[in-house]
């Protein structure tokens, strides 16, 4: 927290001096920092985050677990815990949208849901079994997942509306990873 109050001390002296792009490249990069993004860019001058996707699952007897970046594992692996719902969203892609989707104990398919909605249920111990990720309005990154399977272990890497997981065998989703891949 000491970094943060220095930051912003730093930021009200440049603002006294009327240094507004200073102000703005400082606020950009304190904004990953809080969004917990990966990587920026510096290009031609100007900061850009480097696309990524982030992602947290509702866990059986823990609840939310804390947002994940870029392939880090959400869930939990060894446990024997279900997730049950979902929700991920992306950055630095503008325009961009994921959307996703869980197919869940008793309910079956969900409707696809977009940019940090929930998919699954909470309260109602149901496991989510599968899911399908998709990345639209991009044409230079895919999007790539797996899952890890009561079971199973962890699945191969899916991409773009593949199921991962299981329909019709009654396992758990316990954690998953997600990523985007540039096309090409």
């Amino acid at each position: 927290m000491k970094g943060f109050s220095i930051v912003l001390m730093m930021a009200k002296k440049l603002l006294k001096l009327g240094s507004w792009p200073v102000f703005q490249s400082l606020f950009m990069v304190l904004s990953c920092l809080i969004w917990q993004s990966s990587t920026m860019l510096i290009v031609e001058g100007n900061i850009q985050i480097e696309p990524g996707v982030k992602y947290q699952t509702h866990v059986a007897l823990i609840g939310w677990q804390e947002w994940v970046n870029n392939g880090a594992v959400a869930g939990t692996t060894g446990q024997s815990k279900q997730v049950e719902a979902l929700r991920i969203k992306i950055y630095g892609l503008p325009g961009a949208k994921i959307e996703y989707r869980a197919h869940v104990k008793e309910n079956g398919w969900l409707p696809w849901v977009s940019d940090g909605e929930l998919s699954g249920t909470m309260g109602e111990k149901k496991r989510v079994e599968a899911l399908q990720v998709r990345l639209v309005n991009n044409d230079n990154y895919g999007v790539m997942y797996q899952a890890h399977i009561q079971n199973v272990g962890w699945t191969r890497w899916y991409t773009d509306e593949e199921i991962a997981g299981t329909i019709g065998n009654k396992l758990r989703v316990e954690a998953i990873k997600i990523r985007l891949v540039k096309k090409g």
